[in-house]
C-alpha cells in the first residue's frame, strides 16, 4: 500500500528496542523490501536506532549487507546510570567498526549529565563517533521526574558552553548536533531535523500492531491515523480524522508563531509532540520552544560577532571537522 506511490522510501526501525525482533525477522522483512522495490522501481533506505546490546556478528553482517544506517543510544560517561550495559554497547561499537560501520550516537541530555557535557564530548571524540544531543522531554508536567528534568536556564547555559568549546576545538574529529544543524540553518537556510520543519507529510509511524500515527512519539487516540489494515493506499491516511485533527491544531500553533516569533523561519513552529506534552498542540512556549529560542539566539549572536558568513568559513571556523562539513555543503549546493 506504500511502494506503488513513491519513488523513494525511508524505513526507520525504532522501538523500544528493535533488535528484539531478531535476525530472522529482519532477513524476511528486507527480502520483502527488495522484492517490492524491484517491482515498483523504488529506492529504499533503511536505518535503525538501537541500544546496541544485542548486535551479534550475524546481525551486524545483515546490517552491512543491506547498508542499514545505524544510530546507537548511548549517554557516554553517565550511560551506566541512565541506560546500563555500557560494556556491551562499547563492545558492539568496536565490532561495528571492524565491519567498517560507523554509527551515529544519540545522547539524551538530562539532569544526570548536564554538568558533564564537555566530558561527554571528549569521550565521543575518543571513540570517534558524532552525536545528536536530544534534551530530556518531561512526559508528565504535573509529576515531573526530578532525577532527570532540566532547568531551562541551566540547560541553555551549559549547552552554549559546550557549543563554544566544540566550535573552537582545533582537534575536533566528530559531528555534534544540534549545533552543526543550527549553523547550517543560519548560513544556508536549511532545516536538518524534523522538529524544525513541517513533518506531517514526510513521516509516519506504524506500531507493532499496525496502528499508525505521526511519528515514533506517543500520541493519544484523537491524533492517531487508524490501522495499516484499514487502507489500500497509504495516502488515504491523510484523510483520516486523526491526521486532520493534528494538522488543524498544528496550523493554528504555527500561525501564532508566525505572528509573534522572530525565529519562526528557523523552527517553523517546532514539534507537534513537544508542544502537546509541554502544554497544548496549539501553543508553544514550553521547554523545547523556550530553550531553542534562547540557545539558537545566543549562537546566532556569536556567529555574527565573529563575522561568520558563507564566504568566511575557511577563516572563521577553528573546528576542522565542522569547517570541512560546511565547505562540503557549499560544493553540494552548486
Amino acid at each position: 500500500i506504500m511502494f506503488p506511490f513513491y519513488k523513494s522510501i525511508g524505513i526507520v526501525w525504532h522501538g523500544g528496542e528493535p533488535t528484539f525482533a531478531g535476525v530472522g525477522f529482519y532477513t524476511r522483512a528486507l527480502q520483502l523490501e527488495e522484492a517490492y522495490a524491484k517491482k515498483y522501481g523504488v529506492k529504499v533506505l533503511n536505518s535503525m536506532q538501537t541500544n546496541a546490546t544485542l548486535l551479534s556478528d550475524e546481525f551486524i553482517s545483515l546490517i552491512e549487507r543491506y547498508h542499514i544506517s545505524l544510530g546507537v543510544s548511548y549517554d557516554g560517561p553517565v550511560n551506566d546510570i541512565t541506560r546500563n550495559s555500557t560494556v556491551a554497547v562499547l563492545s558492539s561499537i568496536k565490532k561495528l567498526k571492524a565491519y567498517n560501520i560507523r554509527p551515529g550516537i544519540i545522547t539524551v541530555v538530562s539532569k544526570k549529565n548536564i554538568n558533564r557535557l564537555i566530558a561527554t564530548y571528549e569521550h565521543l571524540k575518543e571513540i570517534a563517533l558524532g552525536a545528536q544531543l536530544n534534551h530530556y522531554i518531561e512526559m508528565d508536567k504535573d509529576t515531573p521526574c526530578l532525577e532527570l528534568s532540566l532547568d531551562p536556564d541551566e540547560y541553555v547555559t551549559k549547552m552554549y558552553d559546550l557549543f563554544l568549546f566544540w566550535f573552537n576545538d582545533p582537534l575536533c574529529n566528530i559531528d555534534l548536533n544540534p549545533f552543526r544543524g543550527y549553523i547550517e540553518q543560519y548560513l544556508f537556510g536549511v532545516s536538518p531535523v524534523c522538529i524544525h520543519a513541517s513533518c506531517m507529510r514526510s513521516w509516519m509511524c506504524m506500531e507493532h500492531n499496525g496502528n499508525l500515527s505521526a511519528c515514533d512519539k506517543v500520541f493519544p487516540k484523537e491524533y492517531q491515523y487508524g490501522n495499516v489494515n484499514d487502507y489500500s493506499d497509504i495516502r488515504e491516511v491523510y484523510y483520516s480524522d486523526g491526521y486532520r485533527n493534528l494538522l488543524a491544531l498544528s496550523v493554528e500553533r504555527r500561525n501564532k508563531c508566525i505572528e509573534s516569533c522572530e525565529y519562526y523561519k528557523y523552527c517553523e513552529g517546532g514539534c507537534n509532540h513537544s508542544a502537546m506534552v509541554e502544554g497544548e498542540v496549539t501553543n508553544n512556549g514550553g521547554f523545547s520552544c523556550r530553550t531553542f529560542k534562547s540557545l539558537f539566539g545566543k549562537i546566532i549572536l556569536y556567529l555574527k560577532s565573529i563575522e561568520l558568513t558563507i564566504e568566511t568559513i575557511s577563516d572563521k571556523v577553528p573546528n576542522p571537522y565542522l569547517r570541512k562539513t560546511l565547505l562540503s555543503c557549499i560544493k553540494s549546493s552548486k
